[in-house]
């Protein structure tokens, strides 16, 4: 890779969740912040992972998930932002969960969500200039640059990046937990890519059972960029990689 320390710089990370995050990940992640000294840092979403609100859990009154403790959740979460100290935070749909109770009828779980939401925003609107709402598959769901979308991401599958491609054009994404890059199969040639998670892959008992889960990894996605175009790469760590490397540059 030729990074040149002359353009501006930009790392995207994402799906950290809060307190089921790979303290090896944060720590590398983290220590490439401070080595490569990006302009813009972004977050891409699931910083919390709220699991006592996982829509399976409360069908479930035996899931364990119930039981998660939702303060050191948000605690772990908060605590990571500050240290990593993004410029922009997509939301994701972990952290979505504790939203949709805002509106809640009662008016103890309504306040009791807010106090929560006001907590999982304090790092982010101390860190960021730019902080997108989870929404749907609308370009409102994206930050722009260097002639990418960068956002969350709604799709999943197989082929979850490459038809995240096709459908958002160039981008960069987290929610499917598996690093790669694709190029879409249009006439543009535009090409996506999938920065995986920083989460403790075992500890994510709702997904144990999934054989797609095998191939969830972690990484980054870095890069230089102009004005209307960037140069990105993607450096990931297998799940079974015992020694944490960082890129070189």
């Amino acid at each position: 890779m030729n990074i040149t320390q002359h353009q501006r710089r930009v790392m995207a990370i994402g799906c950290s969740h809060g307190n089921r995050a790979n303290q090896d990940a944060l720590a590398a992640v983290l220590l490439f912040r401070e080595k490569f000294k990006p302009h813009e840092v972004i977050h891409l979403g699931d910083a919390y992972d709220l699991a006592s609100l996982r829509s399976g859990s409360l069908r479930d009154p035996q899931d364990s998930d119930q039981a998660d403790d939702y303060l050191d959740d948000i605690q772990e979460g908060a605590k990571f932002l500050d240290e990593l100290r993004p410029t922009v935070f997509t939301m994701g749909n972990h952290d979505e969960r504790a939203k949709k109770y805002l509106n809640h009828h009662n008016a103890v779980v309504r306040g009791f969500a807010e106090a929560v939401w006001e907590r999982m925003l304090k790092p982010i609107e101390k860190h960021c200039h730019t902080f997108i709402k989870y929404n749907d598959c609308l370009d409102r769901s994206f930050y722009r640059l260097g002639g990418f979308k960068w956002g969350h991401g709604v799709l999943f599958g197989e082929n979850f990046i490459r038809d995240s491609a096709e459908t958002f054009g160039n981008c960069v994404v987290a929610h499917a937990h598996r690093a790669g890059q694709a190029t879409g199969r249009t006439q543009s040639n535009p090409i996506g890519f999938c920065v995986g998670t920083l989460a403790d892959i075992p500890a994510m008992d709702y997904a144990s059972k999934r054989r797609s889960t095998l191939a969830w990894s972690h990484g980054i996605v870095f890069g230089e960029y102009t004005d209307n175009s960037a140069q990105l790469y993607l450096h990931q760590w297998p799940q079974n990689e015992q020694k944490w490397t960082l890129p070189s540059f």
